[in-house]
């Protein structure tokens, strides 16, 4: 995996709202979406171990093809890149 400043665990079973991550000017962000059935515990105690923050994108759950666009387009907002 190549390095990062911040990385981003998108989790359905909780976390903190994206806008509550402190995201630096020009950081490299690691985002890390799930595949259908979403993470095993162990692999976000393996994320969380590692310095990645969890992150929650609501009550809906997104399918595996839109959760990273969603989570993309509201990383860049937040950051003023679009």
């Amino acid at each position: 995996m190549a390095a990062q400043d911040v990385g981003i665990v998108c989790y359905e079973k909780g976390g903190v709202s994206l806008r509550n991550i402190e995201i630096p000017e020009n950081a490299k962000i690691g985002l890390f979406i799930g595949s259908e059935g979403g993470f095993e515990p162990s692999e976000i105690e393996t994320l969380e171990e590692n310095g990645v923050k969890k992150a929650w994108l609501g009550d809906r759950i997104l399918r595996c093809e839109t959760a990273p666009i969603a989570a993309t387009a509201i990383i860049m907002f937040l950051t003023s890149n679009m």
